[in-house]
């Protein structure tokens, strides 16, 4: 732990070292750049005194271009004079980072060295372990020159990170203001939704939820802090978190907060121990008893109580406080028998990440409740994303705060064990090594890069995507698909641009370009045609839209609405509620009825026959006031009543009539019953077809007879 605490001293020099040579570089770059224009203005004035029409110049003239040139040649000497100064300056701190580079690699080697070597027996066992009196004051003197040490660097810390830390200062009432005023607005929504209670009662207490934000966040901001600061903050942070956890805790599992709080300052106690004595491997046992007491009680409680987590949540929690509670058995063991470095690295790092897991779950808790309250206030309504799209929001945003957590307690874990540094040296190195074919060579970390990268690119054009469907367009007057068009080009836009960006990180030129296009190519030949046909027709109908989204289709067998226009094919929602996955490419060179491509208006065409004998005029009349009295028949074009045909069993009749696309069958349906009910109503039959069937009989000849008595055909030849 002291090396791990010298290391990062010397990474604060380093940074420091870092910032100074920058500065120093960005000096000496212009003091360059002005070296460079003074030389060629001296040059361009000894040009104009070295002419030959510089004799006929006045003296006076002559006098002046020499003082400006003897001007120029002095600032030029003090520029030279100012760049070899911050030049040697560079170098002296150059080699001094050099220096403190080789002694960080030093230490990150024996860290190393350490950690691997930690499985050995290095201290006699436990109860050898009590020495004399001279031992215990040697443990003091450590332990008071620790502390002196710890105080150095902690007011050395807040001396050079004054103004970070000033803000941090600020930031926290400014949090807490902000959760008061949330908490009002959640107090007042709780009553008709009852899920706010959880964040109304963590945003009750807002100087601590702030705290717990504020300080997390500075942790994270701050990973070379050193252990005095940290020290600090984890004061702070338990008092915070003592002040919080009741909220969420029921009165019967209040017993876990009283053992997670001994956890941490027992915690704290193993780390102010001095190392290599008795009081510091007694403090490593205590902390192993009271992590086995806080895994046992943990293990009860989700077995008691299983349905506060899912049943993955659940099944992680529950295999994490197994492994903790070998660790911390392991480690007690390893501390016992005089494996002091495998017991403290096995019994520090496990209760710091159950300590930190306590953490990441209540920043969780704070985080959602703050966007939970955020998504029902008047700012989201503005937004566009309340209340249609909140929910997918929130579910996003919650996704988005789960996954930060797992990753800091992962990181938090791992730098407890010592295991961070050591893991990305080795992954630095595998993702280093290049896979080499011919002339052709890439590493696993270009691989990796670029997958990130081009996934990258579909989230974020995902987002822009949803910014624009659901915030920007709607508020922009445009043409019915021109939304859409924007929306679908945008996300290929950012795509490309993802693959471009992806490309450059992992240095891809053009003979790899050139590589990649020759095969794709081939695969267009063999096998891609309809892929890109089908894409290329999309295309087609992003700009052109002949088609567009929410258009009503008649294409052979199929009509619907258009749903969406996808890369490769588009989605038409059929009338009985079927979803057809029609390509492209069959949009583009089929025919196809698009009843809404210029206005959402179609005729119906609605025959009626009357019984002959029936005044046509008449009837006509009666079924266009039955047209006209509907209230979704349009009243221009007006409609009209034909006189068709006459038919077998009636006088066929035509009411033609303008509606709605959208209410073209229910308004047709709405004036058949009209139109049955009102000729119905003033006697006039409406006929059915009928037809009469005549029958006749004939005497057909008497035929002949042979001797036999059979009948003798008439005529043989037939």
């Amino acid at each position: 732990m002291a090396i791990k605490e010298a290391e990062k001293g010397v990474e604060r020099v380093r940074d420091r070292l870092a910032r100074w040579l920058a500065d120093l570089s960005s000096r000496s770059s212009n003091l360059d750049a002005t070296l460079d224009d003074l030389q060629s203005r001296s040059s361009l004035w000894r040009l104009t005194r070295d002419h030959e029409s510089a004799a006929a110049l006045p003296k006076e003239l002559v006098q002046q271009v020499e003082d400006t040139i003897k001007i120029l040649a002095d600032a030029e000497s003090q520029v030279l004079s100012a760049r070899d100064s911050i030049l040697t300056l560079q170098a002296s701190v150059a080699q001094q980072k050099s220096s403190v580079d080789a002694v960080l690699d030093q230490q990150q080697t024996e860290i190393t060295t350490r950690t691997k070597g930690a499985f050995g027996i290095d201290s006699p066992p436990l109860w050898r372990a009590f020495g004399s009196a001279e031992d215990g004051d040697s443990a003091s003197r450590q332990f008071e020159a620790t502390q002196r040490e710890h105080w150095r660097s902690l007011k050395t810390y807040v001396t050079q990170q004054s103004e970070v830390l000033f803000v941090w200062l600020l930031a926290w009432p400014a949090l807490a203001l902000l959760l008061v005023v949330m908490h009002r607005k959640a107090k007042a929504l709780a009553q008709q939704d009852p899920s706010l209670e959880t964040a109304v009662k963590l945003l009750s207490r807002p100087v601590a939820a702030a705290l717990v934000v504020t300080v997390i966040l500075n942790e994270l901001l701050n990973l070379r802090a050193p252990a005095a600061w940290i020290g600090t903050l984890s004061l702070m942070l338990v008092l915070a978190v003592l002040r919080l956890a009741p909220v969420l805790v029921p009165k019967g599992q209040r017993l876990g907060l009283f053992l997670v709080a001994l956890l941490y300052l027992l915690q704290q106690a193993a780390q102010l121990a001095p190392e290599g004595f008795a009081i510091h491997r007694l403090a490593l046992l205590a902390l192993a008893a009271v992590g086995i007491a806080t895994c046992v009680w943990l293990l009860r409680a989700l077995q008691a109580d299983p349905g506060n987590l899912s049943k993955s949540w659940h099944q992680a929690v529950l295999y994490g406080a197994r492994l903790a509670l070998t660790a911390f058995a392991v480690g007690a063991v390893a501390d016992v028998l005089g494996s002091v470095e495998f017991a403290t690295l096995a019994i520090s790092g496990t209760a710091k990440g159950l300590l930190v897991a306590v953490l990441m779950v209540l920043v969780t808790a704070i985080l959602r409740s703050i966007v939970r309250v955020a998504l029902l206030t008047d700012w989201a309504s503005r937004m566009g994303i309340a209340p249609d799209h909140s929910a997918t929001v929130r579910t996003t945003v919650f996704r988005m705060i789960s996954f930060l957590a797992i990753v800091g307690w992962a990181v938090a874990t791992l730098q407890g064990f010592l295991l961070l540094d050591p893991l990305f040296a080795d992954l630095r190195q595998a993702l280093a090594w290049k896979i080499t074919i011919s002339q052709f060579s890439i590493a696993p970390g270009d691989i990796l890069i670029f997958g990130f990268l081009i996934w990258l690119s579909f989230k974020i054009a995902e987002f822009v995507q949803f910014i624009l469907d659901v915030d920007l367009l709607p508020r922009a007057d445009l043409p019915k698909g021109v939304p859409q068009t924007i929306s679908r080009i945008s996300r290929y836009a950012v795509i490309a641009v993802g693959a471009v960006i992806a490309s450059a990180a992992v240095g891809l030129d053009i003979s790899k370009a050139a590589i990649v296009l020759s095969a794709l190519s081939v695969g267009l030949g063999f096998g891609l045609q309809n892929i890109v046909n089908n894409f290329v027709s999309g295309l087609i109908l992003l700009f052109e839209r002949p088609i567009r989204v929410g258009d009503t289709l008649d294409l052979e067998n199929t009509g619907g609405v258009v749903e969406t226009i996808g890369m490769r094919a588009s989605i038409v929602s059929t009338w009985d509620g079927a979803e057809v996955v029609i390509p492209n490419a069959n949009l583009i060179s089929e025919d196809v009825v698009n009843w809404t491509l210029n206005h959402d208006r179609r005729r119906m065409s609605i025959p009626v026959g009357v019984a002959y004998g029936t005044d046509p005029e008449r009837a006509a009349k009666l079924i266009v006031d039955v047209a006209n009295d509907h209230k979704d028949v349009d009243a221009h074009p007006e409609p009209t009543c034909l006189f068709i045909d006459f038919g077998d069993s009636a006088l066929e009749l035509e009411l033609r009539a303008w509606t709605a696309g959208s209410a073209y069958m229910s308004v047709a349906s709405d004036l058949r019953f009209a139109i049955f009910s009102k000729l119905t109503e003033v006697g006039i039959e409406i006929p059915f077809p009928q037809r009469e069937i005549h029958l006749r009989t004939t005497t057909l000849p008497e035929v002949p007879a042979d001797s036999a008595g059979e009948t003798v055909d008439p005529d043989p030849e037939s």
